[in-house]
């Protein structure tokens, strides 16, 4: 499925402008949704798939698969996928958050494949090399999800490898060098609308996933369960990811991991990194209510 060629017309980012961080969802991002939806491939054909592009999944057809993991997950416990590394990435000063969320998805769900006995390379990509070039070159601004989605599926991710690891000063040459290895490590994609019902659904699933927002996780506290939560306050215009899951006493969490560095540095049952913090499904109500403006949540198939 070549985005591309279907929106050329809508596919242009707008100017740059002041706003940064996550942008609210336009005509692209509709668009975008009812093609990618229209030509959506059942979940159950995916071993079957011989051609490179990476799919866009039927999210009805993922029930089965759902249901599955979820009896397994009661067996098994939580699996962390920080357990390959760490993988986190700091925007710094750039408006990158749709970029770097996209990317730690990616990471996530591969090293989930690998936890869960797949035969797969471990995978670290630098998400500024999507991020860049889903804008046309332009440091300026920020994206949405419906673009970042589009890149990350057409493009793919770009290994550290090629083009290092920072994501502050990212060259065009080094990333359009790497394009041949990008279209190696291109997302599968499954758009969805973000409710917390279908967030942990993925993520215990061992599919991570990006969403925009706008209520802010100012700090974090620690709940009834050791683990550690979000405190919300104030706002902003942006995307993050959900990476990894859990049950504590009956109680699902999942973990959400932002892009600021390890600023959430509460106590935490699990020795989570400082880098985000686990919501139950209240707190992911809650954080997901200020999401509708920003379009759908993406959940990323690493493989």
């Amino acid at each position: 499925m070549n985005f591309s060629r279907h929106f050329l017309s809508i596919r242009k980012t707008p100017e740059a402008t002041r706003e940064t961080g996550c942008l609210e969802a336009d005509s692209f991002d509709r668009e975008l949704t009812l093609f990618a939806t229209a030509n959506a491939v059942p979940f159950e054909t995916l071993h079957r798939r011989t051609e490179e592009d990476a799919p866009v999944v039927d999210f009805g057809s993922l029930e089965p698969f759902f249901d599955l993991r979820a009896k397994r997950s009661q067996v098994v416990g939580p699996r962390f996928s920080w357990r390959d590394g760490l993988y986190f990435r700091n925007q710094q000063h750039l408006g990158s958050c749709t970029g770097i969320a996209a990317g730690h998805a990616f990471m996530a769900s591969n090293r989930h494949i690998r936890i869960h006995g797949g035969n797969v390379a471990l995978k670290t990509i630098n998400p500024i090399g999507a991020w860049y070039k889903s804008k046309g070159w332009n440091l300026k601004g920020g994206q949405s999800t419906a673009r970042m989605a589009a890149e990350v599926n057409e493009f793919g991710n770009v290994p550290s490898s090629r083009i290092g690891d920072s994501v502050t000063q990212p060259s065009k040459t080094a990333i359009l060098a790497a394009a041949p290895e990008a279209a190696k490590n291109q997302s599968g994609l499954c758009f969805f609308k973000p409710t917390a019902a279908d967030v942990i659904k993925f993520v215990r699933s061992g599919i991570a996933c990006f969403v925009g927002n706008s209520l802010r996780v100012h700090a974090a506290t620690t709940d009834r369960n050791k683990m550690r939560v979000p405190v919300f306050s104030g706002s902003w215009a942006h995307a993050t990811a959900f990476i990894d899951y859990a049950c504590v006493n009956g109680t699902d969490y999942v973990f959400w991991l932002n892009s600021w560095g390890p600023i959430y540095k509460t106590d935490d049952l699990y020795n989570a990194p400082p880098w985000g913090c686990w919501m139950n499904e209240e707190l992911l109500s809650k954080f997901l209510q200020s999401a509708t403006p920003y379009g759908n949540g993406v959940a990323v198939f690493a493989e």
